[in-house]
């Protein structure tokens, strides 16, 4: 699936609605999500928690395309680990690295791009590095990719 963005932030939140509330005002602040998908996403959040426990942890928060512009991903690389509750069992909690906030203009096509951020979610060794390598590096490599 082709983005028509891919951002790539790094930073510090306290809850998972604080590292949310970072991706989503990035996403609208690139012009790529409505005033009301931060408020959304937070919303679907506490109704189907997206912590995956993989290798290296994340979540994928996202909403429906009814709150989306253009096809876009915003990736939070967390200074420090923020717990979200998991996808696999809500009452679980996941020690998050990584915030992948998508937001997709066709709610079919949510699948599509969750698939791709698997595909990266699953390569341990790529995001052992990414949470070491300068954010510009990371950048590049999943603009290639995506875009």
């Amino acid at each position: 699936m082709k983005l028509k963005k891919v951002l790539i932030i790094e930073g510090d939140a306290s809850n998972w609605q604080e590292a949310i509330s970072l991706t989503a005002d990035e996403l609208f602040n690139n012009g790529c999500v409505k005033n009301t998908f931060k408020e959304n996403c937070i919303l679907r959040e506490k109704q189907f928690p997206t912590g995956l426990p993989t290798n290296v942890a994340v979540a994928i928060p996202h909403t429906d395309a009814i709150h989306v512009i253009e096809n876009a991903v915003c990736i939070l690389k967390l200074k420090k680990k923020v717990l979200f509750n998991s996808m696999q069992d809500p009452n679980d909690t996941v020690n998050v690295d990584f915030v992948f906030n998508m937001s997709v203009v066709d709610d079919n096509k949510q699948l599509q791009m969750l698939q791709e951020i698997i595909k990266v979610v699953q390569d341990s060794n790529f995001l052992e590095k990414a949470k070491k390598m300068p954010l510009q590096d990371f950048k590049n490599i999943l603009q290639k990719q995506w875009l």
